[in-house]
């Protein structure tokens, strides 16, 4: 006998199929996963790019101490080489000191015939390492724009709103003889 209309049916729900089970969980996994990878992006894309201005910055500082380490070295042995160079200290005493050795007259020439300057250090100077662009960086550049964060914070958090209330409960699946409970249609 079928149960009368507005009493709750005794026999219990079916259970939820493997298929129907199989898809709500990987529409959750899809839907949570694209939420985390939002959440993870806008936390962590930001620091990677201040990570990569502080390792340009390092190796910019570390060019600049070879240069400097280059010139000292450089220096030291000028320095030692000064008293057994009778011409360079001469020709320093005649720079800096302005004195002439009676002697000799000092022709001038122009600049392209003229020797560097008496007791001047020349080194080759080592390039400036140049900033890398990979994708990462270009994204966290994008994501600095004004309502960026905002924009994708709020798009993370509706993907794992959707991905729980989408996808928790199983749909009921109702009897087809529960259809014949139903009331009968007034005349």
């Amino acid at each position: 006998m079928a149960p009368q209309h507005g009493t709750k049916d005794s026999r219990p729900d079916r259970p939820e199929s493997l298929g129907s089970f199989l898809a709500r969980t990987v529409a959750f996994l899809l839907l949570a996963a694209f939420g985390l990878a939002i959440v993870t992006g806008v936390a962590l894309l930001p620091a990677y790019a201040r990570l990569n201005e502080i390792a340009l910055e390092r190796d910019r500082i570390a060019a600049s101490n070879k240069d400097d380490q280059s010139r000292i070295e450089a220096q030291d042995r000028l320095i030692e080489d000064l008293p057994n160079d009778r011409i360079l200290a001469k020709r320093l005493t005649m720079r800096h000191f302005g004195s002439m050795p009676r002697d000799e007259y000092v022709v001038a020439a122009t600049e392209d015939l003229r020797a560097p300057a008496p007791g001047t250090v020349y080194i080759e100077e080592t390039p400036q390492p140049e900033p890398t662009e990979d994708w990462m960086t270009t994204l966290a550049a994008k994501l600095n724009r004004p309502n960026g964060v905002m924009v994708l914070t709020i798009l993370a958090f509706a993907a794992l709103a959707a991905a729980i209330i989408l996808t928790n409960t199983p749909r009921r699946r109702t009897d087809p003889r529960a259809a014949a409970t139903a009331p009968p249609k007034p005349k």
